[in-house]
């Protein structure tokens, strides 16, 4: 597989050496849950043209990750769904019980025997699992990505000093039309994620020392409201445009008040 077609892969493979990605809205359409059965041996017999559909980019995901081990490179799944799900999709999607992922590396939540969260074992975001595989690979942080769909997981990620890319499939998600069954493809992680990524993670690299700042580059909503500081953080300019709606304001209302005397 000829990745660097799409993006600079060894820029890639030098400077991160733990890939971690969460599961629901990052990897699977979590409106699979609604539509689909979900029991383990229920999901092993899942069609490729059924995966196409509830984990649009698994064919990729599997050519990559495969690269990736091949590379001596770690992965990891960090997610608060739930395990015995994502392990089961992990099975079909590799086609073997050989594959890179396992209970040492799918990291969820801890559930009951219905699949309900057991509440003292729910956490705010992902660094406590993103922790336990930089100590198990024994990696630096600086060199772990995180891909996730949930902005509050990278903003974490990124305050502990990981790289994180942020997919806007929850944020996007009143772009979706409620009746149709199926998220856009492009909004979960595909083989363009990274031709897109590759831009933000240089620019992570290059500002450790102040990653969180540069959180707002990450989501297409912050980098609106970077425009919009940038156009006015000219104080002056600020005051200027204020005086001017003032000024206009009282003008309409001078003109208004005139026409109604008459």
């Amino acid at each position: 597989m000829k990745l660097e077609q799409y993006y600079n892969m060894n820029y890639l493979l030098e400077n991160i050496d733990l890939w971690l990605w969460d599961w629901d809205d990052t990897l699977i359409d979590t409106r699979t849950y609604y539509g689909q059965k979900m029991k383990p041996d229920q999901i092993l017999q899942r069609t490729d043209q059924d995966l196409d559909q509830e984990v649009p980019g698994w064919r990729y995901f599997v050519n990559l990750i495969t690269f990736l081990v091949m590379k001596s490179k770690k992965v990891g799944i960090v997610s608060f769904g739930t395990n015995q799900i994502i392990e089961a999709y992990m099975k079909r999607m590799f086609k073997s019980e050989n594959h890179p992922f396992s209970d040492d590396n799918i990291l969820t939540i801890q559930r009951d025997d219905n699949y309900k969260p057991i509440e003292k074992y729910l956490k705010k975001d992902k660094n406590d699992f993103i922790n336990t595989l930089i100590n198990k690979y024994q990696k630096e942080p600086s060199k772990t990505i995180l891909f996730d769909d949930a902005i509050i997981n990278v903003i974490q990620a990124i305050k502990y000093g990981i790289l994180a890319i942020h997919l806007p499939s929850r944020e996007s998600e009143y772009q979706v039309n409620q009746n149709q069954l199926w998220k856009n493809p492009n909004l979960l992680f595909n083989y363009k994620t990274l031709y897109k990524s590759e831009k933000f993670i240089k620019k992570q690299i290059r500002m450790k020392q102040n990653l969180i700042k540069s959180v707002e580059h990450f989501t297409n909503r912050e980098l609106w409201k970077q425009k919009i500081k940038k156009k006015f953080k000219n104080e002056d300019k600020q005051r200027k445009i204020l005086g001017f709606l003032i000024i206009s304001i009282l003008i309409i209302t001078i003109i208004s008040i005139s026409l109604f005397n008459k």
